[in-house]
């Protein structure tokens, strides 16, 4: 099986796969993620056709009454990568960040397969379920959150002729900076499962060049990210105006920034420390999602930011 696109045919044995794995209440990344660790072919996949096989599983056992589904509503972001949905009336791919779909299958315990037993705890309820996915939500977007706070922390200890910091809801550029006729808009996010990809990019590269109009000087634009997709990549390898940086630069999965207070604090922005906790529960959460995260001091996550941040305006 190819894994370079989604398979245009849903087979029986996709359905039994998800009705058997859905014993546990999961979301729909959640199933594909532990298909895909079980073996082939769903390993053959990438995450998002995986994803989009699961939906359409979950749907089609949704038109035959086999299946329980439960929305909580948990706000989120306006913009994100294309991803699949179980919207109520039929598979859907969609640019806007979606609520989780938690679904439940009426499959009998004694069907599931030997292979899966291990990734499925039929324990787990519902509500247990809901209170895992309302904290991760939660969580992560106080993770962002905090990035953010870093970032307009760490950029204080650089002097510019003005500095303009947004609030996290705003839609505009994080940091705006100006320095001997040259400015900079940067931007910092902690998006990993849906990597940032052409459209964010493109809606702050708008936010630029509005600045480059208001400002009357040329501006340049830094993303610091987890991840990104490969094409968005590829499409600004050569940009003169775009630089796509990885933060953190080494590790996978969710970044969780964790408290490490230091008495020598120089070099550190004037409200460090910003993060005063581990976040075990968080990374307990992850774990049993099967989610990647990637645990970093507070420190080293500032060093990284100077470091690309150096390079970026010299």
């Amino acid at each position: 099986m190819s894994s370079s696109g989604p398979r245009q045919i849903l087979g029986s044995h996709d359905v039994a796969a998800v009705a058997e794995m859905a014993v546990e209440p999961s979301y729909i990344s959640e199933i594909a993620r532990k298909l895909q660790d079980v073996g082939e072919p769903w390993s053959l996949m990438t995450h998002n056709i995986a994803v989009q096989i699961v939906s359409r599983a979950a749907y089609a056992m949704y038109e035959e009454g086999r299946l329980e589904v439960v929305r909580p509503s948990l706000g989120g972001q306006v913009e994100s990568s294309v991803k699949s949905t179980l919207p109520g009336h039929g598979f859907k791919q969609s640019d806007t960040w979606r609520e989780y779909t938690v679904i439940r299958s009426s499959t009998d315990t004694d069907q599931i397969r030997s292979s899966f037993l291990p990734y499925v705890d039929m324990d787990v309820s519902m509500d247990n379920k809901l209170e895992i996915v309302q904290h991760l939500s939660s969580a992560g977007n106080q993770m962002a959150k905090i990035s953010e706070r870093i970032l307009q922390d760490q950029i204080q200890t650089y002097v510019f002729d003005q500095l303009e910091l947004s609030g996290y809801n705003d839609p505009g550029l994080d940091v705006y900076a100006e320095r001997d006729g040259k400015g900079y808009g940067i931007e910092v996010s902690t998006r990993w499962v849906n990597p940032i990809s052409s459209p964010y990019v493109s809606s702050k590269f708008d936010e630029v060049a509005e600045m480059e109009e208001k400002r009357g000087v040329p501006v340049d634009l830094l993303v610091m990210a987890p991840r990104f997709t490969n094409r968005e990549l590829r499409r600004r390898r050569d940009d003169d105006i775009v630089a796509l940086r990885e933060l953190p630069a080494e590790g996978e999965g969710n970044p969780v920034i964790v408290g490490d207070f230091m008495e020598d604090s120089s070099g550190m922005g004037p409200d460090y420390p910003i993060v005063a906790e581990g976040y075990e529960t968080l990374q307990e959460d992850l774990q049993n999602v099967m989610r990647e995260y990637n645990v970093l001091e507070e420190t080293e996550y500032r060093n990284q930011i100077v470091e690309i941040i150096d390079g970026f305006i010299r």
